[in-house]
């Protein structure tokens, strides 16, 4: 494995923008002025994931593409979760209407460096390896451009699957596979909160924005890492959605148990303070899933712990207490994930497996997590 050296600031991305190509049906005469933003998701086990672009486009229609500028560009997604982000377009003029995808060309060199790769990860654990990037990335939206007005939206990749390790016998490969959706910021709300004890702030938390639909199954929409002083940033939440605020911190050594807040009704577009305040700690206890078969080149599977958890005192729900993507082992085609600092008690055990189009699960009955103790799960598709 080659050593890179680490970067360490985002490039500032400067773009010079036009309005090529032609508008499809749906356009609306004029131009106005479009604000993007590019944010991530946390997902664990990662220190940093540099990636870097090199054009931007956007369509009305999914069939013709409006060149929005030229990106050269190379930034760590890793810092841009937590309410951070890196502006794409600043106020760029625009072909006014709908734009309902767009289409980010990742470039094959590093603009900071270039002799470092054009994208590559550093693991919490210390090892460096080049990122494998798909030629783009397409993300769908529902971001209005007015003639003669302005817009301030956001891509917001996923952190569900963003990144998958591919271990062989030899080496350890990763595949970037991060989907994403761009939102109107002027319909969205966000939650900025804190994650902490009685005497203490926690750093390191991963905090899920869920929505849960009317079968009772939670989904994550949103997720973030709270910083040194135990706060957390979660954004673009649609208005209009009906959202609980998970988290369960763990360490090393100690587990807390899961909380999950009050059903939070964002029906405007404003900031939601939010407190987490987690009781005593535990010995935790470690669940290790297995999946087969495993991935195809072009899926990518991911592990959810959930919880009957009490929503704020108002009733229960079945909550994503833990998630992370699962690692391709080969020649033993399968998928696998561990997670360590699991608070003693009771959880199902979810595997998502996307292939990009569509997404199908498995799930586990009931397990019993004890602390100092290991379980192991197995699922099969």
């Amino acid at each position: 494995m080659r050593p890179f050296r680490p970067l360490v600031l985002p490039l500032a991305l400067g773009l010079a923008l036009g309005c090529a190509g032609t508008q499809s049906a749906t356009s609306t005469t004029g131009t106005g002025g479009l604000t993007l933003s590019l944010g991530s998701d946390s997902f664990p086990g990662y220190a940093h994931v540099w990636v870097s672009e090199r054009k931007l486009e956007g369509s009305l229609d999914g069939a013709t593409w409006t060149d929005l500028g030229a990106l050269t560009g190379s930034f760590d997604l890793m810092a841009l979760q937590n309410g951070n982000s890196a502006t794409l377009l600043a106020g760029g003029s625009v072909a006014a209407g709908t734009y309902h995808y767009f289409r980010i060309t990742w470039a094959a060199v590093n603009y900071a460096d270039a002799s470092l790769p054009p994208a590559y990860v550093e693991t919490a654990a210390g090892l460096t390896a080049d990122l494998g990037m798909p030629t783009t990335t397409v993300v769908a939206a529902s971001v209005a451009v007015a003639a003669n007005g302005s817009t301030a939206a956001r891509i917001m990749l996923s952190g569900q699957q963003a990144v998958q390790a591919r271990t062989s016998t030899s080496a350890t490969s990763f595949t970037f596979q991060a989907t994403g959706q761009a939102y109107d910021l002027a319909s969205c709300a966000r939650v900025t909160g804190h994650a902490g004890t009685s005497s203490a702030d926690l750093e390191g938390v991963e905090v899920f924005v869920e929505t849960v639909d009317s079968a009772g199954t939670a989904s994550i929409l949103r997720r973030a890492a709270s910083d040194a002083g135990g706060a957390f940033v979660l954004e673009a939440l649609p208005t209009g959605g009906l959202y609980y605020v998970v988290a369960q911190p763990a360490s090393a050594g100690t587990a807390y148990p899961a909380v999950a807040s009050s059903a939070l009704n964002a029906d405007s577009a404003t900031t939601y303070p939010l407190t987490l305040s987690f009781a005593s700690p535990s010995a935790p206890g470690t669940v290790v899933l297995t999946v087969t078969p495993a991935s195809g080149s072009a899926e990518a599977t991911w592990a959810e712990l959930r919880q009957s958890l009490s929503t704020g005192g108002v009733g229960t729900q079945t909550l994503i207490t833990r998630a992370q993507t699962a690692a391709t082992s080969t020649p033993l085609d399968t998928d696998g994930a561990t997670f360590t600092g699991v608070y003693p008690g009771s959880c199902t055990v979810t595997a998502q497996r996307s292939s990009g189009t569509a997404t199908t699960s498995a799930t586990s009955a009931a397990q019993a997590v004890a602390a100092g103790a290991s379980t192991s799960v197995s699922l099969a598709y």
